[in-house]
């Protein structure tokens, strides 16, 4: 699948509207707003971390505790290729964040890390959910990323 018209176009819509609650959800500490974008059996890796299960994704972003405000931003969606009831698509996104309790002024914001996501949906009856995403870091500043 290439362009992103008909089928392909309404898949594209559905996976950049997942991804923004995602990104909002992971942002606002929405963890309950997270478990409806993951599939039960996600499997999630970053960083050399695999996370298995829809719990364990969860756990690891609650227990992020650090003062510290964050804003993912997806872009350059592609759908990949589908087979079956899986959907394959990859995207760009963008992590800001700073650190503290206040809020951050434009210029203490930072992009912390930019990277590649490559995603498999399941399209299964009851709704598109997260199977697998796997972040391909190109750039990250460790003074701002999460700590764990």
């Amino acid at each position: 699948m290439s362009a992103a018209t008909g089928a392909d176009g309404a898949l594209l819509s559905l996976v950049q509207s997942l991804d923004a609650t995602f990104a909002r959800a992971i942002d606002r500490g929405e963890h309950d707003l997270l478990r409806e974008v993951l599939a039960p059996d996600v499997e999630y890796v970053t960083s050399g971390v695999v996370l298995q299960g829809v719990d364990a994704v969860v756990a690891r972003f609650a227990a992020r505790r650090a003062p510290r405000t964050t804003r993912h931003q997806a872009g350059a969606p592609h759908v990949v290729r589908r087979t079956g009831a899986l959907l394959k698509t990859t995207s760009v996104w963008t992590c800001w964040a700073a650190h503290g309790d206040a809020t951050p002024s434009l210029g203490a914001l930072t992009a912390y890390s930019v990277a590649d996501f490559e995603d498999t949906w399941n399209l299964a009856a009851g709704g598109c959910r997260l199977r697998r995403r796997e972040i391909r870091l190109l750039f990250r500043d460790p003074v701002l990323a999460p700590s764990d």
